[in-house]
């Protein structure tokens, strides 16, 4: 059986409970939740306040301890 797998996409400046629970509900019903910061956005400048490598920290607390749910972070966000 093929693995079912969910994209997670967002800014998660920051990521908050709110998105954590997204996470949670992925995680009960697919094999793997992928979450994946986005870069700079040109339609949400907000976005660029806060240094990449600063959200990906802040993701890593986030969803760190979720079963089956992985971070997609760029190496130098």
């Amino acid at each position: 059986m093929p693995r079912r797998i969910a994209l997670f996409g967002g800014s998660f400046n920051p990521p908050g409970l709110h998105h954590r629970r997204i996470a949670e509900i992925l995680a009960a019903r697919f094999d793997e939740v992928r979450v994946v910061p986005c870069g700079p956005r040109p339609d949400k400048p907000g976005v660029s306040e806060v240094p990449g490598p600063f959200r990906a920290a802040l993701c890593d607390l986030t969803f760190g301890d979720l079963d089956r749910v992985e971070k997609d972070l760029p190496p130098h966000s």
